[in-house]
């Protein structure tokens, strides 16, 4: 980049970009509110500590890819989730994303007593060994400029066995029966529905690469897949004509997990039940399960959802 597009950028292309960004929010007083509610979120994360019920019944693996930048949120979240199954136990496997420290490392051990954390260090040996990079040049590069795709590669890759993967910005309201039972005995993928298809990229040429037809709104937020079925040679090829033929993309990973996906039988959660973009009144007024908070429903999240999970 020159200095003249730097130049550019700061002055014009960045503010006006973050102008667009709070209007979208609703003005001013809107932005405000979100953030001074996120901070209270953030010092209100620090006073939870999830502990596993006395009396379980099962305990079920839940897997999170996060660091210093979500850990607010990935408590939070598991949080919710203990809140809401009495009688089940969870045992937490944070994922690195790269960014853990040793005070978050003893804050993780702390505030999730049932708990495995996997250091960047870990995870980087295991890349090298399934992931070596003679052999997988385009998902090593994309691991180190795009960390979405390490929630296929550090959290699958050279692993066997069925793994339930959820978002950290995800609050549960009720039982997961469906996401339980799904856990007890895992013998297809899990995912719930977006409220668009957010891909990326055109559905028609993802079909044809794959060569299934893909389910059109798969969401990542609560996403169970098989480690020893993902097919990293096909990951690779697959992201790489598609970043050839259409160019970046901030939904790859979806995009690629709904390929992997294809039109396999799979248990997915209702759009009744498991929200992704839940309205100011259902934040309000929970019915579903699980609200996910994606784009403008941030906003609810932060001024308003974690407070009425229980914390204030």
């Amino acid at each position: 980049m020159s200095m003249w597009q730097q130049i550019i950028n700061y002055i014009y292309r960045y503010p006006r970009k973050k102008l667009s960004e709070i209007h979208r929010f609703g003005g001013w007083n809107e932005w405000i509110g979100m953030n001074n509610g996120q901070r209270a979120m953030m010092a209100a994360s620090k006073n939870l500590v999830v502990k596993p019920p006395a009396i379980a019944h099962a305990t079920y693996p839940v897997y999170f890819l996060t660091g210093k930048k979500y850990w607010y949120q990935t408590v939070f979240c598991a949080y919710s989730l203990q809140k809401q199954c009495e009688h089940v136990s969870f045992h937490f496997y944070i994922i690195d994303d790269g960014t853990f420290d040793d005070e978050l490392v003893q804050l993780c051990n702390m505030q999730l007593t049932n708990s495995t954390f996997a250091s960047s260090h870990e995870i980087e040996y295991r890349i090298q060994s399934a992931l070596p990079m003679a052999k997988y040049p385009f998902l090593n590069h994309k691991r180190l400029v795009y960390k979405h795709i390490r929630k296929l590669t550090d959290v699958h890759a050279g692993l066997s066995g069925y793994k339930l993967l959820l978002d950290s910005d995800m609050l549960f309201w009720g039982t997961p029966h469906l996401m339980l039972h799904w856990l007890s005995a895992p013998a297809n993928p899990f995912f719930i529905i977006d409220s668009d298809t957010a891909y990326g990229y055109p559905l028609e040429y993802m079909n044809e690469l794959c060569q299934e037809i893909v389910y059109p709104r798969l969401n990542v937020g609560a996403i169970g897949l098989s480690s020893s079925n993902i097919d990293f040679d096909k990951l690779e090829y697959w992201g790489k004509m598609l970043e050839q033929k259409h160019g970046t993309s901030y939904y790859l990973e979806q995009a690629l997990t709904a390929m992997l996906v294809g039109s396999k039988p799979c248990t997915i959660g209702s759009t009744e039940q498991y929200i992704v973009y839940p309205s100011a009144e259902e934040v309000h007024n929970p019915m579903a399960v699980l609200h996910h908070y994606v784009d403008v429903s941030k906003k609810y999240y932060y001024t308003h959802a974690w407070r009425l999970a229980g914390i204030t």
